[in-house]
């Protein structure tokens, strides 16, 4: 009936015909246990993969994104035992919203923050590299030396903050006349919000600054820029 890793407490008598004996034994004490191990009692169950991690919570206010790049912090509740030795890592999951693995990394664990996690029942981790306007999933798996205990259940899915969008391609033209130009592009990726609208500026003098270049009239631009194709090229 005890549990593994479980230090159990034990004393013994000794009985002849007179009777017995007057004292009990000494508690059992430190020695046989390994360095690494956190149970040292001579008097202990054997140690077993600790017990799994919750599931993994994520606030949207611990989520951020600039610069078309997202980043953010989770927390990994835990309400097990350690069973008897120390956490040596922590695995962490992140999917995305078909199930495909975007990024999966081990952080190193040790003896103090096992005391730690044991005290407060949770940890703090983050993560990086995430794209804007994009749903992900994370799991978590914690392991001791015994082992990895099971993948905690896979996190409500979150969505990234949405970013500005990135800049279109170059433009081109396929179709040209002695007075007007027909120009192409392809929509950039939004990063997570609707694209309302475009702003073109063009020059017919070579080398004249960017901020001297004439814009296309915004409502022109807007009745006549075209939709068309399964790639979602636009023409103006």
């Amino acid at each position: 009936g005890f549990l593994p890793g479980q230090i159990v407490f034990a004393v013994a008598r000794c009985f002849n015909s007179i009777g017995g004996s007057r004292e009990w034994s000494d508690l059992p004490g430190p020695g046989s246990g390994q360095q690494e191990d956190l149970i040292t009692w001579d008097c202990c169950t054997l140690p077993a993969k600790p017990d799994p991690f919750l599931t993994p919570v994520i606030e949207e206010d611990a989520l951020f994104s600039k610069n078309f790049t997202s980043w953010g912090s989770f927390k990994v509740p835990w309400r097990g035992r350690t069973n008897g030795l120390p956490f040596t890592t922590f695995d962490f999951e992140l999917t995305d919203e078909s199930g495909s693995t975007v990024q999966a990394w081990t952080d190193m664990s040790t003896r103090e923050e096992t005391a730690v996690v044991r005290r407060i029942g949770m940890i703090t981790r983050n993560f990086k590299d995430l794209e804007p306007g994009y749903t992900y999933q994370i799991r978590a798996r914690i392991s001791n030396a015994e082992g990895a205990a099971a993948w905690s259940s896979t996190s409500s899915k979150f969505t990234m903050p949405p970013d500005l969008p990135h800049a279109p391609a170059a433009l081109v033209t396929e179709l040209t006349s002695l007075r007007w130009i027909e120009l192409k592009w392809f929509p950039p990726y939004s990063c997570g919000a609707p694209i309302t609208g475009y702003d073109i500026i063009f020059t017919k003098e070579d080398g004249l600054p960017t901020n001297e270049w004439d814009h296309v009239d915004s409502e022109v631009l807007a009745s006549s820029t075209m939709e068309h194709g399964s790639d979602g090229r636009r023409t103006l």
